[in-house]
């Protein structure tokens, strides 16, 4: 049964990898990495740095047994590429190979590592086609298991370096069921973090719906400490998961709402945000008595930065991802309430001055008209010019 030591050895280890990588999905760190993975070239760095860690470690911890020759390796290299591209995955499977070559000197197949290499590459350029799959970690799946077959058949075949009383049978299924499960695992894991971020995204969204439609007729005269003041209590009310929310102008705080009616409490909360606003949020929340996380969110009126909108925690020092995107949704609701405010203002001065300018060409040609009018009535119909002439002062 040494296929079966083979596949408990390669299980255990590729459930702990696995294990490491659901957990860190949970950080902020490897969230944003993951986010801007298609537009940042560190996050590509920083995400195939990962890849090449677990992928040596397996390397190592391989090579302290027996089976010194047969590990994860191959597996991590395709999921790093499925995941984040040709460039993430050539550049797990040559630094990691690189590594590797430290503690596993002859592989099981001395084209083992340009294999690493070549098929991290070929498995990222299927990366955009599995974005579009519907069940993502059953063609990740799929794809680990081709890529494996295609490996063995490479690399095996000519297999020199094989542990003693081994032969290539005793790799073929546990290698191949590794790859299956291994691939669509990682790409499992990252599907529900991407899903997890929908169901938070529509749940902030539904919440920011509600507070725009509950602010939106007290912000529709403008951003002032009256309607900046409802606008917090409002928030506050509505989202449930914040302990203080502030508006402020550039100058001056116009709005702040605490869960805490404690006036005590309110005092020390209160002294903090002042000292936040005056230092621009630029002091550190350990600086503070109670404030121990926030976010700081910008207000613009057409482009021009007229104030802030302010979100936090008195206890908790992190702000949840849900709380992050709850906190930008309504800051957007904000700036755009306040910038249709402008808009309209800006139609009302419009008009006006149109209507001026049409008066100020009427008028002279009007008045002259009248006065001609009137002048020949004054020698036909007195009483007639009489009646006009009060008709044009009642006018004027």
């Amino acid at each position: 049964m040494i296929w079966y030591d083979i596949l408990i050895s390669l299980c255990a280890r590729l459930f702990l990898i696995l294990v490491l990588f659901a957990l860190l999905c949970r950080t902020t760190i490897l969230r944003n990495i993951i986010n801007s993975l298609r537009k940042n070239k560190r996050s590509q760095l920083k995400f195939a740095a990962l890849f090449i860690f677990m992928a040596v470690a397996d390397v190592f911890a391989g090579s302290l047994l027996r089976t010194f020759c047969v590990n994860n390796q191959l597996i991590i290299v395709l999921s790093a590429g499925l995941i984040g591209g040709p460039l993430i995955g050539g550049l797990t499977g040559f630094a990691s190979s690189l590594i590797a070559y430290s503690f596993m000197p002859q592989p099981i197949s001395p084209i083992h590592y340009p294999l690493m290499l070549l098929l991290g590459i070929s498995s990222g350029y299927l990366a955009k086609w599995l974005q579009h799959q519907k069940s993502n970690y059953a063609h990740g799946a799929m794809l680990g298991f081709i890529f494996a077959a295609l490996y063995f058949t490479l690399s095996l075949t000519s297999a020199t370096n094989l542990p003693k009383g081994y032969v290539l049978e005793d790799l073929f299924f546990p290698l191949l069921f590794c790859s299956f499960i291994g691939c669509g695992s990682f790409i499992g894991i990252l599907e529900g973090f991407y899903n997890q971020q929908e169901i938070l995204e529509g749940i902030s969204a539904k919440t920011a719906l509600k507070i725009t439609n509950n602010t939106i007729s007290i912000l529709q005269n403008g951003l002032n400490a009256t309607s900046a003041s409802q606008t917090t209590d409002i928030i506050l009310q509505e989202a449930e998961t914040f302990d203080f929310v502030a508006i402020t102008s550039l100058d001056e705080i116009l709005g702040f709402s605490s869960y805490r009616t404690e006036a005590a409490f309110v005092d020390f909360l209160s002294d903090d945000f002042h000292r936040l606003f005056q230092s621009s949020f630029k002091i550190s929340t350990t600086e503070l008595d109670v404030i121990r996380s926030y976010i700081n969110l910008p207000i613009y009126n057409d482009k021009h930065h007229v104030g802030y909108f302010c979100i936090g925690h008195i206890l908790n020092p992190d702000i949840t991802p849900f709380e992050n995107t709850l906190a930008k949704g309504i800051g957007t609701m904000i700036t755009n309430q306040i910038t249709v405010h402008g808009i309209k203002e800006k139609a009302e001065l419009l008009d006006k001055a149109e209507i001026k300018a049409l008066q100020s060409q009427i008028n002279p040609h009007f008045l002259f008209n009248a006065l001609s009018t009137i002048s020949y009535f004054c020698s036909q119909q007195p009483q007639t010019a009489k009646s006009l002439i009060n008709d044009l002062a009642s006018y004027y």
